[in-house]
């Protein structure tokens, strides 16, 4: 799936390509070690559980630090040339740029996290575990209401980008003055980092 703005007359062209969420040439080059940097993310599922659930530092190229497939090769290369084809100086268009990419970065998250977590839900029901399905459900929920946030977001930048009104002033503010939150958090492993928690083991409520 490419996330180019809505409207533009381009047809995607080429396969769907790791995009950078930090600017390769400049962010990423300045702090890289022989084009290296260090990372936390595991880099795959079986790594993730071969180190018995425990974030690992490890090196990675800069080609492939910071990534995620949301634009195809078209899009990617035209839309953020300004940023990995040139000199980083600040400008509006640059610092749009930023924000675009990251907006684009969650709504992608937020898309895949909705998906893998009715991948779950379904799996609880055939389990018979009505408590696991219950709490994909919510969760997948969730994901979707922050995903439809993103999603208007998203569709006014995509309007500034295509007017190339780079220096228009963004402001969204949450339509609550006052609010309070409680939420509970339900861990993937024991204090050992060593036995994954059941979907029917209660959570623990903070």
């Amino acid at each position: 799936m490419c996330l180019r703005p809505e409207g533009l007359a381009d047809e995607c062209k080429g396969q769907i390509v790791r995009a950078h969420t930090i600017q390769r040439g400049g962010g990423l080059s300045r702090i890289a070690d022989k084009g290296k940097v260090f990372t936390f993310m595991p880099g795959s599922w079986t790594t993730f559980i071969a180190n018995a659930g425990k974030l690992k530092v490890r090196r990675v190229g800069i080609k492939d630090a910071s990534t995620f497939t949301g634009f195809c090769e078209r899009h990617d290369a035209a839309v953020f040339a300004p940023l990995e084809q040139k000199p980083f100086v600040g400008s509006p268009q640059q610092a749009f740029l930023l924000l675009y990419r990251a907006v684009c970065h969650e709504a992608y998250k937020k898309r895949a996290h909705a998906e893998a977590l009715h991948v779950v839900e379904d799996q609880a029901r055939r389990m018979g575990s009505d408590p696991g399905r219950r709490l994909a459900f919510l969760g997948r929920m969730g994901a979707m209401a922050g995903g439809q946030d993103l999603a208007r977001m998203k569709q006014r930048l995509d309007e500034i980008l295509l007017a190339g009104s780079y220096d228009t002033e963004i402001d969204w503010v949450a339509p609550y003055r006052t609010s309070a939150t409680a939420t509970q958090q339900c861990p993937s492993w024991d204090l050992h980092s060593s036995q994954p928690t059941l979907l029917e083991r209660p959570c623990l409520a903070g």
